[in-house]
């Protein structure tokens, strides 16, 4: 009945191909670009023995389209964010081939200023999204406030607004076990408006975060390690999370 949630399991492979026509606009000062791309992706879904449910169709072919556009000042070695800096993403993916078609459409955009000081930065990131689930059910590509988890909005608009600083480079070095380039913070909040069935939801939330900026055993990879933690301002809780990242220059 509604308002009654069942968990189920299962197994899902995608496999994609994708065509891009990336136009790099770089100037002096400037990172500009334009990147068209078509693609598509082949799914195959396994429910779990045990879950009591089958899948209506168990393979499904969905076409993805996709618009990044790109414009942001040139950043220091300091800098958290661009100085100044716009970027938008225009994606629409379906199941045209389904016996019952599910489509999700969504844009997402950032925008980027200077902060009070040198080297901190604000960063806005705003996103809508709109997905009609058919036969198959599309994860979420716009991202929701920060400390809520399984949210399920058919269509929702959401706002996650950072303001980052840097608190320390100590430069600690142990040669060849590890280097302690950054320490910085970040401070947020994050709104959505979510619809459903005729329904309208508000959510947000406020908190922290802190990062450390590592290298490890001489490996040009930077870790990234640091926590969170969130106010859910719409229930008045309170969430810690653990941060890991890594990228490689």
């Amino acid at each position: 009945s509604e308002g009654n949630n069942v968990q189920v399991k299962w197994r899902e492979t995608n496999l994609s191909l994708s065509f891009s026509v990336p136009l790099n606009l770089t100037g002096s000062k400037w990172v500009k670009g334009l990147s068209p791309s078509v693609g598509v992706d082949q799914k195959f879904l396994w429910m779990d023995k045990n879950a009591g449910y089958e899948f209506k169709e168990d393979r499904l072919t969905s076409p993805v389209y996709q618009l990044y556009a790109y414009n942001q000042h040139k950043m220091s070695v300091r800098d958290l964010y661009p100085k100044w800096g716009q970027t938008v993403n225009l994606i629409y993916r379906h199941t045209p081939w389904s016996d019952s078609v599910s489509s999700q459409f969504a844009l997402i955009g950032y925008l980027y200023f200077p902060g009070f000081v040198n080297h901190q930065g604000i960063k806005i990131y705003g996103g809508y999204q709109k997905t009609i689930t058919g036969n198959y059910s599309y994860s979420d590509l716009v991202a929701v406030p920060r400390g809520y988890v399984n949210l399920d909005f058919p269509e929702y608009f959401s706002l996650r607004s950072d303001y980052a600083f840097p608190i320390a480079y100590p430069d600690w070095n142990v040669p060849s076990a590890f280097y302690l380039k950054r320490i910085y913070a970040k401070v947020f909040y994050d709104y959505l408006k979510g619809y459903t069935r005729g329904k309208t939801t508000d959510l947000s939330s406020m908190g922290a975060e802190a990062y450390t900026d590592w290298n490890f055993l001489s490996i040009m990879v930077n870790v990234k390690l640091g926590g969170r933690v969130s106010y859910r301002i719409s229930d008045t809780k309170w969430q810690y999370e653990f941060l890991f990242g890594f990228s490689a220059d």
